[in-house]
């Protein structure tokens, strides 16, 4: 009976031992909950109250911030009850967060910077670049619009003014774009 005891204690000692040394190694890594919440994980943010409210990929709240994220997109026109840090956000209209995150994928995917992404409660969506204001519309061929958006990114982010990329303008060449005076 002894030596099973014996046995079984060597057994788990020897297991704890690999255990150590394979976290040591960093092969297997342990994270805590706070280590997960990575502010730099961080897809967008909504503002509420005074803060800057961090979301990932997965949107889980990962954050709060007192100064404006740099390079990250807020996402605006959406409506919440609660925001809680560490847990999921949870938006009342799906539809209209899906959206921006669609617009706020769709940007990152063509590398084209964007400061903020508004959704309307009717689902019509304006995006903020620089100086430019995009109405984009429904989510009606949002992929096309942004891959026409690519083309002439560079010189539209040197301009001051409204793109209007709901529809094609009334010849069906191109969107129709007003300067601000």
């Amino acid at each position: 009976m002894k030596k099973k005891i014996l046995i079984i204690i060597s057994a788990v000692a020897v297991c704890v031992i690999a255990f150590c040394i394979l976290v040591l190694t960093g092969i297997i890594q342990l994270k805590s909950k706070n280590e997960t919440l990575e502010k730099g994980k961080a897809l967008c943010y909504v503002k509420y109250m005074d803060s800057y409210m961090l979301i990932d990929k997965n949107n889980v709240v990962t954050g709060s911030e007192t100064e404006c994220p740099e390079n990250l997109p807020e996402i605006s026109g959406v409506s919440f009850d609660c925001i809680i840090v560490g847990k999921k956000f949870e938006p009342k209209n799906e539809a209209s967060y899906k959206y921006a995150l669609k617009l706020v994928d769709c940007f990152k995917k063509n590398s084209l910077g964007v400061s903020e992404v508004y959704v309307s409660d009717d689902m019509k969506a304006t995006v903020y670049v620089e100086n430019v204001k995009i109405l984009m519309g429904l989510d009606e061929n949002t992929e096309e619009k942004i891959n026409d958006l690519r083309d002439f990114y560079d010189e539209l982010i040197q301009l001051d003014g409204t793109l209007d990329m709901q529809e094609l303008s009334k010849n069906n060449i191109g969107y129709s774009f007003r300067q601000n005076k």
